[in-house]
């Protein structure tokens, strides 16, 4: 799944505006895809022993506050996309 944002069970708690906005750069980004030849990645061929998706409790975060500030998607994330950039883009 190239945008996981767009699964029927991630819905986008957005105003309709946003949403769209959202939609419309995921068409675009997907155009440039495909324009480029980028092959979809499916979940198998990504290593996800080191992602944390926030469905599971993360063992190796200390418990305080700042580590509950973090939000586990959001690096999660950001984890993907630099593993996404090294890959194809350096």
């Amino acid at each position: 799944m190239r945008f996981r944002c767009l699964l029927k069970d991630r819905t986008l708690h957005y105003h309709p505006e946003k949403a769209a906005k959202i939609i419309n750069a995921c068409v675009i980004l997907h155009n440039i895809c495909i324009t480029n030849r980028l092959p979809i990645i499916n979940n198998d061929e990504i290593n996800l022993e080191h992602i944390d998706f926030g469905m599971i409790p993360n063992q190796g975060l200390p418990d305080n506050e700042l580590a509950n500030r973090i939000d586990p998607e959001l690096t999660a994330g950001r984890r993907f996309q630099r593993a996404i950039i090294q890959n194809y883009f350096t």
